[in-house]
């Protein structure tokens, strides 16, 4: 019941134009407002509910939004960023809630993860990873692009998408610095060379060199063993 002594709107403060005693409110809006505020856990507990019976209708709207907006969420950052204390404030209250909701959080992540395991990937190298993994995969016959050997999809980390680094970064590409699926053993091996082929012709080089010279000695080594070399001087 409204303070007839002050005779003020219970939500705004304004005063009140009606004279029944039972007046709480000085405009519809504020009945609207003040009802909001009284059964704000009740309603955001029922549309929690209704959100994890329905999850395929929440996807649902939120594609229809995304599509209706696509700028909304680079108008709200824009908002942000153009008020610092708004945003260092929106991040506290993100933190604290994380903080006190941190296992929640964490069994939701596993969850998201094992529902959708390429979905990170997907995000990071904004396309669909799936099809673009079996679009490479068809134009290289299943062969790695740098060795040309069969890649083994069943194998866990067998199969990587190479890209130059110089464009997107280390976890991220495009449809510019994509160079195609490699093997686990081509990829670390490009990656420690920081993508030089003229240093990877260097060792192929060298290494063809001493292989050689190896060869031969292990040769003359096992001729020596076996007895078939021996001192022409000494047996005449």
């Amino acid at each position: 019941m409204v303070d007839r002594a002050t005779n003020a709107c219970l939500c705004c403060g304004a005063s009140l134009a009606s004279k029944r005693a039972d007046a709480r409110h000085c405009s519809e809006k504020c009945r609207n407002k003040s009802y909001y505020q009284e059964t704000k856990e009740a309603q955001n507990a029922h549309s929690r509910a209704w959100a994890q019976a329905n999850p395929e209708k929440v996807r649902a709207t939120k594609r229809r939004s995304a599509e209706r907006h696509p700028d909304n969420d680079k108008k709200r950052y824009a908002r942000l960023k153009a008020n610092p204390e708004r945003r260092a404030a929106q991040q506290a209250r993100q933190h604290k809630h994380y903080e006190e909701h941190r296992e929640e959080y964490l069994k939701r992540a596993k969850s998201v993860q094992e529902r959708f395991p390429t979905r990170g990937y997907s995000y990071r190298h904004g396309c669909n990873w799936d099809d673009l993994i079996a679009e490479l995969w068809e134009a290289q016959d299943g062969m790695c692009y740098l060795c040309e050997e069969a890649l083994n999809p069943d194998k866990n980390l067998a199969v990587h998408l190479d890209h130059d680094h110089r464009c997107c970064g280390t976890n991220r590409s495009c449809p510019k610095c994509r160079r195609g699926l490699a093997c686990m053993r081509c990829n670390n091996l490009i990656g420690r060379v920081h993508d030089d082929p003229d240093f990877l012709r260097r060792i192929a080089d060298n290494l063809e060199v001493a292989r050689t010279l190896v060869q031969e000695r292990m040769k003359e080594a096992d001729l020596i063993e076996r007895g078939v070399l021996f001192d022409l001087d000494e047996s005449a």
